[in-house]
């Protein structure tokens, strides 16, 4: 993956996480003060949000995307309360949010499309398989034609 899109999904994700902030903060005073404009507002940055998300799936995977933006948030909101609300964090628990972010970086940074050649990790399975090479239909695929092809018997047996 080239280093302009690398950039540009970082760039989606800090977006995606700006927005949310954004949208967080007008639920939270819509909460508060019930004002319309704040409703408006946070509705507005709600689809703003939903249409970046849509075009910064274009560029990566689900995965990538959600987890970047997610540990993005995780840090605004933590660094928000740190700083507006006075919280304070015992030496513990601030090694456990830093584990946690740690974490989702590892798997956003390891997760990469396999876009050719195998994986190191094995096979990739997608969504409806079980195997790299057998492939299997969702359970509300299977229950949706076996409900067709019932219909479709009864309705030649009258």
């Amino acid at each position: 993956m080239s280093v302009g899109r690398q950039l540009s999904i970082v760039g989606f994700m800090l977006a995606l996480a700006a927005i949310d902030f954004g949208a967080a903060l007008m639920a939270q005073d819509f909460a508060d003060r019930r004002r319309l404009s704040t409703l408006l507002v946070g509705s507005g940055l709600s689809i703003t949000l939903f249409v970046v998300y849509a075009v910064a799936l274009r560029l990566a995977n689900l995965s990538i995307v959600t987890m970047g933006w997610i540990v993005m948030l995780q840090v605004a909101v933590i660094t928000f309360d740190v700083v507006r609300h006075g919280l304070r964090l015992t030496a513990v628990q601030w090694a456990a949010v830093s584990l946690v972010i740690v974490l989702q970086v590892f798997l956003t940074a390891t997760t990469q499309r396999n876009d050719g050649g195998p994986s190191p990790y094995g096979p990739e399975i997608s969504v409806g398989q079980t195997s790299a090479t057998t492939p299997v239909r969702s359970p509300v695929t299977r229950n949706t034609t076996l409900r067709a092809t019932e219909t479709a018997w009864s309705a030649n047996r009258s």
